[in-house]
């Protein structure tokens, strides 16, 4: 599995398009995504997430 995700650009372009506001943009988007997928699998905190979780298919 990962052991880390970089997601550096989202910053870098939204400072670069629009400035400070773009990437506390940036942050409530991605924060609202990671709240929304950890409500859909039963995940109440980050503590909560884990292998069980995912489904590999097959």
């Amino acid at each position: 599995g990962a052991d880390a995700v970089m997601a550096g650009r989202l910053y870098l372009y939204a400072l670069g398009a629009v400035g400070e506001p773009g990437v506390d943009h940036v942050l409530s988007l991605m924060r609202s995504g990671m709240e929304r997928t950890m409500a859909l699998v039963g995940a109440a905190t980050v503590g909560d997430l884990g292998p069980e979780l995912v489904d590999l298919g097959g």
